[in-house]
C-alpha cells in the first residue's frame, strides 16, 4: 500500500497534467482503477486539490492587491485632472487642454438630489413601489403548524461529506 506522501505526490501530478475536466474525471478514474485503496486517493486528490486551490487564490489575491493599486492610481490621476480643469474653467482657461484631457458632461438623467433622505411614507402611494414577498421563516412555521400552502412543502435536510 502506497505511503500518504506518495499518494499525496502522485495526486498531484495527475491535477497538474491531466488537463480540463472532462480529461480529469477519465485520468481521475483510471487512476483509482481496481486499487484496494480507493477512499485513501480520492482523499489524497481531494487534499491535493485543495492545497492547489489555496495557492491559486493566494496568487489572485496578490494579484488583485496589485489590480487595486493600479486602479487607485489612475482614479486619483482622474480627480487630479477634473480638479485641474475645473480650476482652468473657473479661470477663464477652458476646460480642454488638446490632445490630454477635457470636461464633458456625462449621459443620462440628472440626479435626484435628496431623494435618499426623503422618509418614503411621507410620499404618495403613486410615487413609490410596494412589493409582497414572502418570509421563509414564517411559511415554514405555518407549514410545521400543519397549515397548506399550495406548491409549497419543506425538503429533506442536505448531506456533504466531511473530510477527516
Amino acid at each position: 500500500m502506497p505511503t500518504t506522501e506518495s499518494l499525496l505526490r502522485s495526486a498531484s501530478i495527475l491535477l497538474l497534467t491531466s488537463g480540463e475536466i472532462e480529461d480529469f474525471d477519465a485520468a481521475l478514474a483510471e487512476w483509482i482503477g481496481d486499487s484496494t485503496d480507493k477512499a485513501q486517493r480520492i482523499a489524497a486528490v481531494r487534499r491535493a486539490a485543495v492545497d492547489l486551490a489555496a495557492q491559486a487564490k493566494a496568487l489572485a489575491e496578490e494579484h488583485a492587491a496589485v489590480r487595486k493599486r493600479h486602479e487607485a492610481t489612475a482614479d486619483r490621476c482622474g480627480y487630479l485632472m477634473t480638479a485641474l480643469l475645473t480650476t482652468r474653467r473657473e479661470l477663464g482657461e477652458g476646460d480642454k487642454i488638446p490632445g490630454v484631457a477635457r470636461m464633458q458632461k456625462n449621459g443620462g438623467k440628472a440626479p435626484l438630489v435628496g431623494l435618499a433622505e426623503v422618509d418614503p411614507n411621507t410620499l404618495p402611494d403613486a410615487l413609490c413601489k410596494i412589493v409582497r414577498s414572502p418570509v421563509a421563516d414564517l411559511v415554514r412555521a405555518a407549514l410545521l403548524a400543519g397549515e397548506s400552502i399550495p406548491g409549497v412543502s419543506i425538503g429533506e435536510v442536505g448531506e456533504s461529506v466531511r473530510f477527516e
